[in-house]
């Protein structure tokens, strides 16, 4: 019996096999052509790459000739515009003014000036001793 039920599996699996075999078969030959397809596109997008570089070396070539024997017309001083020329100098008429400093014996309030490494400000005498100390305390 054991032969009986093998052979019929074998019956019933032998058309699927061979279903499967012939549908794989297919794929195959397709597969082929369209990697050869794209073998063929590579090749030719290499050759294209390639006489595009040699076009691009002669047009650098060209150019560098041709900047090779012009170099008067880049150094061509007329092309540059006529610039006024503007000289500055003190006023003859302003005397040199002596900087003002305060007497020792002046009664005058002096500005307080406290400053650290943010910046230096001016402050008023009421609350000068309190920035004085604070900022000496440091």
């Amino acid at each position: 019996m054991k032969s009986l039920g093998q052979m019929r599996k074998a019956v019933l699996l032998a058309p699927l096999l061979l279903a499967t075999m012939v549908g794989c078969g297919g794929d195959r030959d397709q597969m082929s052509k369209d990697i050869e397809s794209l073998q063929h596109e590579l090749a030719r997008l290499r050759s294209q790459g390639s006489a595009m570089a040699d076009r691009l070396d002669s047009l650098e070539e060209q150019a560098a000739v041709a900047s090779a024997q012009s170099p008067a017309a880049e150094a061509d001083p007329d092309d540059r515009p006529v610039l006024e020329v503007v000289r500055l100098s003190p006023p003859e008429t302003v005397e040199a003014q002596e900087p003002v400093v305060a007497s020792p014996e002046s009664d005058e309030p002096r500005p307080n000036i406290v400053g650290d490494a943010k910046g230096v400000e001016r402050v008023d005498d009421a609350s000068a001793k309190k920035a004085k100390q604070g900022w000496r305390g440091r």
